[in-house]
């Protein structure tokens, strides 16, 4: 069975939306995979954390901007946990799920010749491509022909480590998720590293 970890940083007040993305996640995230929980929390306890799927990691609650600019810092601290995982997702403290989300629509399909899975930038859809601000550095992958034709905000392979993949995005994917949430984040397919 395919091994997915969802990583979820939920300190000081962001704790709150825990409980609706945790319910959401477990009724229509990914049904046909094993799917873990590491949530980074200053929280004692937290709803579900009696399930052997939800990882507790302690952390500190850090002051804006610091949790965001930090975040792989952060996720760092469970590097070798996530080694075992197939892929790995991070998702905004208020992203909630209002319906299925398969591995149709979010893994990359190996048989179909997919390794690349990409999150196009809401901000961006449907704007010229000269309206983008974008990365201007032309030697790097970030630069790549596709991202100049489309505004992408993460993008992730199969080839990257685990560490190094996890990626934030922001996505509204086919209306799979509550407006209210600024975003799902991707990775990167592990077991290829």
């Amino acid at each position: 069975m395919t091994k997915v970890a969802a990583l979820y940083i939920a300190t000081g007040r962001y704790t709150v939306f825990w409980p609706e993305f945790y319910e959401s996640a477990e009724k229509y995230l990914l049904k046909d995979c094993e799917v873990h929980y590491f949530v980074f929390t200053d929280a004692a306890t937290l709803p579900g954390d009696d399930n052997p799927r939800v990882h507790i990691c302690a952390q500190e609650a850090y002051s804006w901007p610091f949790a965001t600019l930090r975040r792989f810092e952060i996720f760092l601290k469970q590097e070798q946990a996530l080694k075992a995982f197939d892929y790995i997702f991070f998702f905004n403290a208020n992203a909630e799920f209002m319906q299925p989300v398969t591995r149709e629509m979010l893994l990359p399909r190996a048989e179909k010749g997919e390794h690349l899975l990409v999150v196009q930038h809401p901000s961006f859809y449907a704007k010229p491509n000269y309206e983008f601000t974008g990365w201007a550095n032309t030697t790097s992958a970030a630069a790549s022909t596709a991202a100049r034709r489309r505004h992408f905000c993460s993008f992730a392979t199969r080839w990257m480590h685990a560490s190094a993949a996890t990626c934030s995005a922001t996505s509204l994917r086919s209306g799979t998720m509550n407006p209210k949430s600024t975003g799902i984040s991707c990775s990167a397919k592990t077991s290829a590293c």
